[in-house]
């Protein structure tokens, strides 16, 4: 899960005497949009239309309810501005957008498959399982 963190050291009569850590999850940008290159155009797909985002061959294909297309952006550059409460990602190749999620199917090794909307399979990592499991309750 991607956040900011920020550190201040304090001194105790002119000691340091510790430091006061804080984290905070990461604040969404503006927009609402996430505008995919697909054959000769630019197609802008609201974020509830995108369904998982992929990277592969060294591109980043978004997939939404009908257009698929490639963005600039790495899946870590998504991580940081896709709302994390529709968005999540299962694994070093994939963010899934839950309200997508059809079924859910158990895979070796404590991982999980997710079927998406367009039938399509997401794997989970063994890595990610366990945060999809409390997030999604089960």
């Amino acid at each position: 899960m991607p956040y900011y963190g920020m550190a201040v050291p304090y001194e105790i009569e002119g000691e340091l005497a510790g430091c006061v850590t804080a984290i905070f999850p990461t604040l969404t940008s503006a927009l609402s949009v996430v505008t995919v290159k697909e054959n000769d155009r630019w197609i802008p797909l609201k974020f509830e239309q995108v369904l998982y985002i992929e990277a592969k061959a060294k591109k980043t294909f978004v997939v939404g309810e009908g257009h698929t297309g490639v963005h600039k952006y790495s899946l870590n550059e998504f991580d940081f501005f896709l709302p994390g409460s529709s968005f999540i990602r299962c694994h070093r190749s994939f963010i899934v957008n839950v309200n997508h999620i059809q079924e859910i199917y158990p895979d070796t090794h404590s991982t999980f498959l997710l079927k998406m909307s367009d039938d399509s399979m997401i794997p989970v990592s063994q890595t990610h399982s366990g945060y999809l499991r409390k997030l999604l309750g089960f």
